[in-house]
């Protein structure tokens, strides 16, 4: 064979790989049930869908496949053919036009099937079901980009079965699809996952709209969450889906499609469930619980808990959280402090101080932050300075007795001090009672916290007017000229503050002019 006719042939057999080959197929797709030409459509479907040529595989998709999943006379094992080439795609896809096919593809079999009224329905849902229980424990330890292409085929899977089926609740499918949907929301959630703003973001776009769809199964939704989570070995995992599905509730605008009252179904929920759920399973972990979880009931805490609820509920089980020292209760409790509309009561931090002293003095960095913004958050939300003063003392009188655990504690006390609002009802004590410390002092670290907690207070006092005691402008005057450099700069500094404050406050003879 000459060299020309061997280059003919090669070329005559590309021409068939690639155009006489799929001229082929395309009558093969025509009548996709032939069993002889099902083997040669699945490998052109292989090699099509999982092309890495983008326009290739979303033309095939649209073109062929969802034309076969729209006909709908295919046996169940070529349907299943089907289905096993597109599960592979999930982790291929990375662009929205594919991913958007391939839920096209799906959409179109779930429907077709789900909308028989005789045999044989193949139960292709049960089929995803199936597949999603089995795959999304191995997403959740692979890229946040995975998990969310079976998150949007959660969403379209709730939205496409309640469509299709309003009894889709009462049937062993529901609680399935429910806890897949909670499982993979939270998990692309967490910070452990590493996804981006934008995926975390579209990932509740599509999750709450998916919800939003169908607004009269939100109670249903809401309460099959929470009885999973009762049973669940993971339950704080079914807190962001539940936290999600009350936003969208409460976000719910009456019309004429929606034939309940959506706000008050939540309300009946609220006693029963909800509360009960956060503070046994939040309030009362026994692990720090990432923000996704403690956050996750914020509007919950906005919109539908009322003063009877904060005291008859969540005071009790603060307080039995914080007393117990479960690790996630100071942070929960801040979160809530932190969005809780109502005054809450006087005496609030005064029942709360001994456990959140307690959990200052933990070793664990987290644990005394979390605590420092539970009292921080308190103090703000105390409508009368008076009603801190009590914690206030607490602090000095540990400080005053030696009785921290190192210098962290100290630390820890001092930067709190530093933070809360200078006034009559506190001032003067912190600053008659840590200038005499910071003198005393050998730590520098604590030294300057000292610094930074006496230094607003002490110019408060001074601005006010208010008489300091003799024995602490003796030692004032004594320790300014202390061998001791960081002490007598420390108290310099604080002094100066207090003058330059004086100084820089107009007179009433420049307010007149």
């Amino acid at each position: 064979m000459s060299r020309a006719e061997i280059a003919t042939w090669v070329s005559n057999a590309q021409d068939f790989d690639e155009d006489d080959y799929e001229e082929t197929q395309t009558q093969t797709t025509n009548n996709a049930t032939d069993e002889e030409n099902w083997d040669a459509f699945v490998k052109l479907a292989t090699k099509k869908i999982l092309s890495s040529k983008t326009k290739e595989r979303i033309n095939f998709l649209n073109d062929r496949v969802l034309v076969i999943a729209n006909r709908g006379d295919q046996s169940q094992s070529q349907i299943n053919d089907i289905l096993g080439i597109i599960a592979n795609t999930y982790a291929r896809y990375v662009d929205g036009p594919s991913r958007e096919a391939v839920i096209a593809v799906l959409e179109a079999f779930v429907r077709r099937d789900e909308s028989k009224t005789e045999e044989p329905k193949y139960g292709i849902a049960e089929y995803l079901l199936g597949w999603l229980r089995a795959e999304i424990p191995r997403a959740i330890m692979g890229s946040a980009s995975d998990q969310f292409v079976l998150l949007t085929w959660c969403a379209k899977l709730y939205d496409i079965l309640l469509d299709c089926n309003a009894t889709l609740p009462d049937t062993p499918h529901w609680p399935i699809l429910i806890s897949l949907f909670a499982t993979i929301l939270d998990s692309i959630l967490d910070d452990s996952s590493h996804a981006k703003s934008t995926v975390r973001s579209s990932s509740l776009v599509h999750s709450r709209r998916a919800v939003r769809n169908h607004a009269n199964d939100i109670p249903k939704a809401l309460t099959t969450s929470l009885k999973l989570a009762e049973t669940s070995s993971s339950p704080t995992r079914f807190a962001p889906f539940t936290g999600l599905v009350i936003d969208v509730g409460i976000r719910i605008k009456p019309s004429k499609s929606i034939s309940i009252n959506v706000q008050d179904a939540l309300r009946e929920s609220k006693a029963s469930y909800i509360l009960n759920f956060y503070v046994n399973n939040i309030l009362g972990s026994k692990s720090l619980l990432p923000r996704q979880t403690t956050s996750a009931f914020d509007d919950f805490f906005r919109n539908l808990v009322n003063e009877d609820d904060f005291s008859s509920t969540l005071m009790p089980g603060i307080e039995q959280a914080l007393g117990r020292g479960a690790p996630a209760a100071a942070e929960a409790s801040s979160s809530l402090f932190g969005v809780y509309p109502h005054q809450i009561p006087g005496d609030t931090l005064t029942r709360l101080i001994a456990p959140i002293l307690g959990s200052l003095k933990s070793t664990n960095t987290e644990t005394r932050s979390s605590a420092s913004s539970l009292l921080l958050h308190l103090a703000e939300r105390l409508a009368n300075e008076n009603d801190v003063k009590p914690a206030i003392s607490e602090i000095l009188t540990l400080l005053k007795g030696g009785k921290t655990t190192g210098p962290d504690h100290r630390i820890t006390l001092y930067k709190l001090l530093a933070s809360i609002k200078p006034s009559n009802a506190v001032s003067l004590d912190v600053a008659s009672t840590a200038l005499p410390l910071l003198v005393k002092e050998t730590n520098e670290g604590v030294l300057s916290s000292i610094e930074e907690a006496v230094a607003p207070h002490f110019v408060f006092v001074v601005s006010q007017g208010t008489k300091l005691p003799a024995e602490i402008t003796t030692l004032l005057a004594k320790e300014m000229a202390s061998l001791k450099i960081i002490v007598r700069r420390a108290l310099s500094n604080i002094v100066g503050q207090a003058f330059w404050f004086q100084a820089s406050e107009p007179t009433p003879e420049s307010k007149a002019s």
